[in-house]
């Protein structure tokens, strides 16, 4: 009788050890290059007050809107797609790619025609979310806007 306890007790404790690792436990931590596209800007003024705007300039028909970090000399492209008078979606090649050096969540963006050109803090980076931010003092308010992203 003691042995089939001990045993079922061995077999308990052996299910527990392989059902207690899941499968979203990653060693290897998720990384900016990719491509990524918009999907919200969150602007957090004060404690208080927070406005959250859905991206909403892909064009209906095309490839959606993307940025791209490239781990091949740190490059950085900021894509935009429209139509263009004959219905056509076209890449818009206006913003010519830039750099970009991202170290300890601290992400700095050299792309002088990208909306994104300048220095944030990189608050989110999982295998499918990226959000970056920065600050800006405004009077007596700190004011944070969020770029919101999802891999593409």
């Amino acid at each position: 009788m003691k042995k089939i306890k001990v045993l079922l007790v061995a077999f308990v404790l052996g299910g527990l050890t392989l059902t207690s690792c899941s499968s979203d436990d990653n060693s290897t931590p998720a990384s900016i290059n990719a491509k990524w596209t918009p999907t919200k800007t969150v602007i957090k003024i004060g404690a208080n007050q927070e406005v959250s705007e859905d991206y909403t300039n892909n064009q209906e028909g095309c490839d959606k809107d993307y940025i791209e970090f490239s781990e091949t000399n740190s490059v950085f492209k900021d894509k935009y797609f429209y139509k263009n008078g004959s219905n056509a979606c076209i890449e818009d090649d206006a913003a010519d790619p830039g750099t970009f050096n991202n170290s300890n969540d601290v992400l700095i963006i050299n792309a002088d025609d990208s909306t994104y050109d300048g220095t944030y803090k990189v608050t989110t980076l999982t295998n499918n979310t990226l959000v970056i931010s920065f600050d800006t003092q405004v009077g007596t308010n700190m004011v944070t806007t969020s770029y919101h992203f999802k891999k593409v």
